[in-house]
């Protein structure tokens, strides 16, 4: 665990992570440190480009819905890293997110 953030009681992951990253980047992580989540998260595109945008590798999973298939360039490289590093997906311990440095 790298960073912790509270918000209100039921408040959004997605806004909450959003913000941490604001603030503290990658929090002293070396750049192309895996961001594991959850498919919620995989449908977060700009939340996705600002985890790039700092160095986090963001792997969950990112499919296409019944009526729209997948455009957005942040969610199309999720997407792609979700299929090299799969593995981390199911190695993570009932997390509703973690960080694999």
């Amino acid at each position: 665990m790298v960073g912790l953030s509270l918000g209100e009681a039921y408040a959004d992951e997605g806004r909450l992570l959003q913000a941490w990253v604001k603030r503290y980047g990658r929090g002293g992580l070396s750049a192309g440190t895996l961001r594991v989540g959850d498919r919620l998260d995989g449908h977060r595109a700009r939340l996705l480009g600002l985890l790039e945008q700092v160095g986090f590798l963001p792997e969950m999973r990112v499919e296409d819905s019944f009526w729209q298939r997948v455009r957005a360039g942040s969610r199309l490289r999720a997407r792609l890293c979700s299929q090299v590093y799969g593995w981390a997906l199911g190695a993570r311990i009932g997390l509703s997110w973690c960080l694999v440095g």
